[in-house]
């Protein structure tokens, strides 16, 4: 059985100005209008086409993201499906990272992607190092030191055929980057 419809409460001109304020001013969303003037979500919703408030662009966005953070977002909690995966281990995520680094690279080439300049977003701001160097900073110069020691120590528990391996994607490298600056072909 239905449950029997009451009658609508009129909305006074304090309420429809609080509703006007909230809406348009503070950005709020009709559900949370409803908790904090005592009316359906319904009500409000209905009242607010009828007046034809609108948001702005950025308290829609806002709104928008408000109502799907957190708890309220229905992959709250859950894991995405390649949680774990990498490309060495799935050939999805392999094909979907090349193909998006070739897409990347045509997309340099024909210029529709620049972001050099001022659309580097670093652009006119301080380098994180500020212009030290190893020479000048204590600092700098421990984490090379500590660096190096690990490099040296991860070769020397490497196998001689890791070592080759690593030895020919250095090679290969160092080509690429030489072809790329253009000073020699590309082997």
């Amino acid at each position: 059985m239905a449950a029997p419809l009451t009658k609508s409460r009129a909305w006074t001109l304090e309420e429809i100005a609080n509703l006007k304020s909230l809406y348009e001013i503070d950005g709020l969303g009709k559900n949370e209008i409803a908790s904090l003037l005592k009316r359906s979500p319904t009500s409000v919703w209905i009242k607010i086409k009828r007046m034809r408030f609108r948001h702005n662009t950025v308290q829609t966005a806002k709104l928008k993201s408000r109502n799907v953070s957190g708890e309220r977002n229905a992959m709250y909690g859950t894991l995405s499906w390649s949680h774990g995966l990498t490309k060495e281990t799935d050939a999805r995520l392999e094909r979907a990272g090349k193909k998006n680094s070739e897409t990347r690279k045509r997309l340099y080439r024909e210029g529709r992607i620049n972001n050099s300049g001022k659309n580097n977003g670093m652009y006119g701001k301080p380098s994180w190092c500020r212009g030290l160097t190893a020479a000048t900073c204590p600092g700098l110069q421990s984490t090379n030191k500590k660096n190096s020691e690990h490099m040296k120590n991860k070769w020397a528990k490497m196998t001689e055929e890791d070592k080759g391996i690593r030895r020919e994607h250095m090679v290969k490298m160092c080509h690429k980057m030489l072809h790329n600056r253009g000073d020699t072909p590309h082997p």
